[in-house]
């Protein structure tokens, strides 16, 4: 008897044995995918944030001064000007950088008896340096401006019971003076070389907001020789 279906059948199992294969194939093949998928670090996810450090302006250096009288520490950049010979001109005058708009003026055993401040800081001598408070509001706000002698434009003033000049005609100006209970405009300064004589600072800080931290700094560095 002839199989007319014989030859049929072994097509259908190379056919089912093909799909197994084909079928086992695309399992395998996934399986790859997914591991490699696993395995592959994922890239530019999980960044560390960015790290910054401030700018710190007081790390900027200083810069000691020499002079016969004392030593002093100024920020880096500040020059020293030319004063002109005269018995009413400070000894030493000494500027920063124009756009920080700051001035300081050091007078020695000529301290002057006419001068009109804005502000007063109350400073002492200590040893071969100098002790001080913190700079004081505008005098107009805490003296009888109507006493003021229309002449000079200066008004009696007192600042922790030390008396100066305020100068109400020029309010707006931004002189800060040193006072002391060792005399009108003047502290007593010592040093081993120096001895004692009569010093008057002044400062001046035309900017928007006067920085006087560098006041303070200043003083703290004077060492009189």
């Amino acid at each position: 008897m002839y199989h007319v279906d014989r030859r049929v059948h072994k097509h259908q199992k190379l056919r089912k044995r093909a799909g197994w294969l084909l079928g086992a194939a695309v399992v395998v093949l996934g399986v790859y995918g997914l591991l490699h998928l696993r395995v592959t670090p994922p890239q530019d996810v999980y960044n560390s944030p960015p790290s910054s450090k401030a700018y710190q302006p007081g790390s900027v250096s200083n810069v000691t001064i020499t002079k016969p009288e004392l030593t002093l520490e100024l920020p880096s950049g500040w020059t020293e000007e030319v004063v002109p010979s005269s018995p009413t001109a400070p000894k030493y005058s000494m500027r920063s950088l124009s756009s920080d708009a700051q001035q300081l003026q050091i007078y020695i055993d000529n301290p002057p008896q006419r001068f009109g401040l804005n502000k007063a800081i109350a400073v002492s001598g200590s040893g071969d340096g100098i002790v001080h408070t913190s700079v004081s509001d505008n005098c107009t706000t805490y003296t009888d401006i109507s006493k003021r002698d229309p002449s000079t434009g200066f008004a009696t003033a007192k600042w922790q019971g030390i008396d100066f000049y305020c100068d109400v005609a020029n309010s707006a100006r931004a002189v800060v003076g040193t006072v002391s209970k060792d005399g009108f405009n003047y502290f007593t300064a010592t040093g081993p070389t120096f001895g004692i004589h009569k010093v008057f600072i002044t400062y001046i800080d035309n900017g928007s907001s006067p920085d006087y931290s560098v006041l303070y700094g200043i003083l703290d560095s004077v060492k009189f020789r």
